[in-house]
């Protein structure tokens, strides 16, 4: 399971599949949810969430995972976002007995110079 501190510094992209809204969640408008920018913080931590942000669990589960391997941000992170939004949209998880799961969120880890850019998108046992 993640504990993430969300923000949402940019609406200008939006992740329309259908999650709960989570209360008093910055990252939410006009029931919509927007792009969630955060940092993972111990799955028992207890201090205080800043100001600006909300704490969302992710829990563990079955992830279709897109993964591009570490690269230059600067000259290619345009690219890579690309390819990897191009395998989501490709991907058939009904072709491997699986089926979407939109009661979880989608949610990306980047480290561009260390492991790349994930994806993790939630899937269920068709």
């Amino acid at each position: 399971m993640l504990r993430l501190w969300l923000a949402n510094p940019s609406r200008a992209i939006r992740i329309t599949r259908g999650h709960p809204q989570p209360p008093n969640c910055p990252a939410w408008e006009d029931g919509q949810r927007g792009y969630f920018c955060g940092i993972e913080v111990a799955e028992n931590h207890e201090g205080p969430v800043p100001v600006g942000r909300c704490c969302e669990r992710i829990e563990a589960g079955e992830f279709a995972v897109f993964h591009h391997p570490a690269y230059d941000f600067e000259g290619e992170d345009a690219q890579v976002f690309a390819a990897l939004h191009a395998a989501m949209e490709a991907w058939k998880s009904e072709n491997r007995g699986f089926a979407p799961d939109d009661t979880r969120p989608t949610y990306q880890r980047h480290g561009s110079d260390t492991f790349g850019q994930v994806f993790c998108r939630p899937v269920k046992r068709a």
